[in-house]
């Protein structure tokens, strides 16, 4: 036990999570500029919990679905929203927009256009930070 009390369990779970946070915005980077618009379906749409423990009242967390068809194959995506007490129910006939790679459709995510951008530059600033950080340790 005592060989492995001088290793920098630290650095390396620092060294992590800022791989983990790049990844995420190199993600959202491809997706932004090289991925495909469409149109899917929203399958689902429901509220989780109850009202978020937060500064601002009335705000909830939302889940929802969606799929779309390329060239008849089904793919289907997942995200989540925080939105206030209007409960929105699904009629079957919601569509939100989403973005593709084309070279693999089974890679998307709904996009938002400007806050698609804000979670983009943090997601890169807070990785990158962490990963000069943990080079510095």
């Amino acid at each position: 036990m005592s060989k492995f009390k001088n290793l920098p369990w630290g650095k390396w779970l620092i060294l992590s999570i800022g791989i983990i946070f790049t990844v995420y915005g190199i993600f959202l980077l491809t997706l932004t500029f090289f991925g495909t618009d469409i149109e899917a379906k929203v399958t689902s749409y429901r509220r989780e919990y109850g009202e978020r423990n937060e500064m601002f009242r009335n705000q909830y967390t939302y889940l929802y679905g969606y799929e779309f068809y390329i060239d008849s194959v089904k793919y289907s995506g997942t995200g989540q929203n925080i939105s206030d007490s209007v409960y929105l129910k699904n009629d079957g006939n919601s569509f939100m927009h989403v973005k593709y790679l084309s070279c693999c459709p089974y890679i998307n995510s709904d996009f938002e256009g400007s806050k698609t951008t804000i979670n983009l530059i943090i997601s890169l600033v807070v990785g990158i930070g962490l990963v000069l950080v943990s080079r510095k340790m």
